[in-house]
């Protein structure tokens, strides 16, 4: 399978890391979970959608490329990961040493975390048995334990499948959900927070971020691509909404920020150091980390 939104998003954090001195979200594994075919050929197609993303844009193929990529395809992907990062750090303080990576992807979180650090990732088996052979090839090293699951998050019954690999839920646990909330029905979220909601105990967290009904024109273009990949995105939210998902299902909300607030927060200062680059979050996202209750 080809996985284009996957490799997109590992794109995405790779290209941001490779062309700057300073980030939003510093990802130096990223550009190695891809081989040099794969990233040219994903540079190549996008900057030949320049006249979807701008029409009339003029400047050179390099140009169009950081256009596309630091006003389309990263502002998701940085934003929700400096999110989830940050998050992730005030629950390690915690003690929390068991990290849940839902449809991992390209994550690479594992090349970033502590020693002391239990990372699960799950994912369809295709991506899973991919994602291994990539980590092999990479040279990368990874700096804590981790177990490779592959499941069907859309369907009941994962979480046997977590506990038979070791997962213990009195140790606590912080899960990251970056992205799934798109490509669920709302019914298939609900069903996949209530199995989470029944392995974590009191304070466990989880992390994720979801689509507004106000959704910017950098939302609205990326759900046209990824309807073009084959992964069409199934759901919206309103806050309210989202907030009485979660408290049905047993979380409550710790925080969470819109796209002005997280932009204030995670590229003020980067649009300071590069105003000619400015990156802002996606409009009509909200990013949100709740504890189980």
């Amino acid at each position: 399978m080809d996985h284009m939104t996957a490799k997109v998003s590992c794109f995405s954090r790779a290209f941001h890391f490779r062309d700057n001195t300073d980030w939003i979200y510093k990802d130096d594994a990223a550009g190695k979970l891809l081989t040099e075919e794969e990233y040219k050929a994903i540079a190549t197609n996008m900057t030949s959608g320049i006249s979807y993303f701008a029409p009339g844009f003029q400047g050179s193929g390099e140009e169009a490329l950081r256009f596309i990529v630091e006003q389309f395809l990263s502002p998701s992907v940085l934003l929700r990961s400096a999110f989830c990062e940050r998050a992730f750090r005030m629950q390690e303080e915690s003690g929390v040493r068991q990290v849940l990576l839902f449809a991992a992807g390209y994550d690479s979180f594992a090349f970033h975390a502590g020693k002391e650090i239990h990372v699960f990732e799950l994912d369809q088996e295709s991506l899973i048995e991919e994602k291994k052979e990539r980590v092999a090839a990479s040279g990368l090293m990874l700096h804590c334990s981790i177990s490779y699951l592959a499941v069907d998050l859309s369907l009941a019954g994962w979480s046997a499948a977590l506990k038979e690999e070791g997962f213990h839920p009195e140790d606590g646990a912080f899960g990251s959900l970056l992205g799934i909330s798109y490509y669920l029905e709302k019914r298939v979220f609900r069903r996949l927070l209530l199995e989470i909601a029944d392995i974590f105990q009191k304070d466990a967290a989880i992390c994720f971020d979801y689509p507004a009904y106000e959704a910017g024109e950098a939302s609205r273009k990326n759900r046209a691509l990824a309807a073009e990949a084959r992964e069409e995105m199934k759901a919206e939210y309103t806050p309210d909404e989202m907030k009485e998902l979660l408290r049905e299902c047993g979380f409550q909300i710790r925080r969470e920020i819109g796209s002005e607030e997280a932009s204030k927060e995670f590229c003020e200062e980067w649009n300071r150091k590069n105003p000619g680059h400015r990156i802002l979050a996606p409009g009509g996202v909200h990013y949100c980390l709740a504890v189980r209750s």
